[in-house]
């Protein structure tokens, strides 16, 4: 079974600012300097929703370290449930690197970023 590119879309709408002043900055819309290739991405594709041609949505929340490697990250949504999508997101986090804000990083987090990730196959 041949895999469409898997898309990534490159950010979010922004949400409600942190309360806590102390906080990371949420990037409504990040600028990526490196993503997964479609070979990492077919890598971490679920190996059953592949066989029975599923595809899935995963929203990932992570920490933007000073490098502009994500840290620390955990999965927001993830459709359907039972295929391990959000497991397999958070492998293909050591692919990318984002362009973090400038300024100092508190506590070594820059910000904080929120990557949608689709997992299509091809028709």
């Amino acid at each position: 079974m041949l895999l469409s590119p898997l898309i990534i879309a490159l950010g979010l709408a922004a949400a409600e600012p942190p309360t806590d002043l102390a906080s990371p900055p949420l990037i409504a819309h990040p600028t990526y300097e490196r993503v997964p290739t479609d070979v990492q991405f077919t890598t971490y594709y679920p190996k059953a929703a592949m066989r029975q041609g599923v595809t899935g949505k995963v929203v990932m929340e992570c920490t933007v370290a000073p490098s502009g490697e994500l840290r620390s990250c955990s999965i927001l949504s993830e459709t359907p449930t039972g295929y391990q999508f959000g497991e397999n997101a958070l492998k293909l986090k050591a692919f990318f690197r984002v362009q973090r804000p400038e300024g100092p990083c508190p506590r070594d987090v820059c910000a904080i970023v929120r990557i949608p990730i689709k997992y299509n196959l091809a028709p």
